[in-house]
């Protein structure tokens, strides 16, 4: 009689069961929280009358379920730059020193910090070492 399981995956080299169960459990958590977020943002989709409203609850809903220290939405401007139109988080430096061009031939601070990994997607998780630079900027 033929089975259809799956070895379980193989433990990289010189980690401990427990370790292996801790990552995973922190990967399922960020997973929780995501979720959380996504579903709080269906309902802000549905709820919302405006634009503004709208992008605010997307911000707090991403900060508050989805466990992150920043979240915000831009928009160009007439200059070709993203301007905040709504945040939530610490923000207030952050945003205050933030260019970021819509021209993907210009080069900005932006670029520079995603280029060397500081930011990712215009959102920091609260719990990894990239928020530090958010929290040193309040």
């Amino acid at each position: 009689m033929e089975t259809n399981q799956q070895a379980p995956p193989a433990l990289p080299e010189g980690e401990s069961i427990e370790a292996f169960h801790a990552a995973s459990e922190e990967k399922l958590s960020r997973y929780r929280h995501l979720y959380k977020a996504l579903s709080h943002t269906n309902r802000a989709i549905m709820a919302s009358h405006d634009r503004d409203t709208l992008f605010r609850e997307i911000c707090r809903v991403v900060v508050s379920y989805g466990k992150f220290c920043l979240a915000w939405i831009g928009l160009p401007d007439a200059e070709g730059f993203l301007k905040p139109v709504a945040y939530c988080g610490r923000t207030e430096k952050y945003l205050q020193s933030l260019t970021v061009s819509v021209d993907s031939g210009r080069e900005d601070g932006w670029q520079q910090a995603l280029r060397i990994d500081l930011i990712k997607v215009g959102i920091l998780k609260s719990s990894s070492e990239e928020c530090k630079a958010c929290r040193d900027l309040r």
